[in-house]
């Protein structure tokens, strides 16, 4: 979940091209960026990233009913802001990774849980991360050796999932106003 300007932007050196990269409460790209600090040059990782998803796995057709002008753009912001996770939150390398936390339905933003839910939250990440980790009757647990026998990792360009270029989100020099003449044009 992301509440936009709650957290400060980090800045991290860009290696390659020598400038800056901002990280960012990304949520407008990517509520769930698990692969930004995945390797991008092709080296198998030392560590694995795992994503933490504090809700069910996700539904295959998710439709937005739509009666009028406020939910037809409330369903365009939705599909703005979730299509970059809808793209890969699916993909098998991510779903190996990820450890889905049922959260019955608790919103990020429900601020005032009383503690019975909070015990019943906490409960559910513990039995999630646990199950996850070590395994239970269905499924064998955590094995980073045999996640990267299966999923190699490909050298690309740079992560792209909430990291942004300085230029991008900022601008540069030629960009931003010098003086009060410029802030007019």
């Amino acid at each position: 979940m992301s509440i936009p300007y709650y957290f400060v932007p980090a800045r991290l050196p860009d290696h390659i091209d020598g400038g800056t990269t901002w990280l960012v409460d990304g949520g407008m790209l990517s509520n769930f960026p698990v692969d930004v600090f995945d390797r991008t040059d092709g080296t198998d990782p030392r560590w694995p990233t795992f994503g933490i998803k504090l809700s069910g796995r996700p539904r295959d057709n998710r439709l937005n009913e739509v009666r009028g002008l406020v939910t037809l753009s409330k369903a365009m912001v939705t599909t703005m802001t979730g299509f970059y996770d809808r793209m890969h939150i699916d993909r098998a390398d991510v779903v190996e990774r990820t450890i889905f936390v049922d959260t019955f339905g608790v919103k990020a933003t429900d601020f005032d849980l009383s503690p019975e839910t909070a015990e019943k939250l906490y409960d559910s990440g513990r039995l999630a991360a646990t199950t996850f980790l070590d395994g239970d009757n269905e499924h064998p647990g955590w094995d980073f050796p045999e996640y990267k026998k299966r999923f190699p990792r490909p050298a690309t360009e740079f992560a792209t999932a909430g990291a942004v270029r300085e230029s991008t989100l900022i601008g540069t020099k030629s960009y931003l106003p010098t003086s009060r003449e410029d802030m007019a044009a």
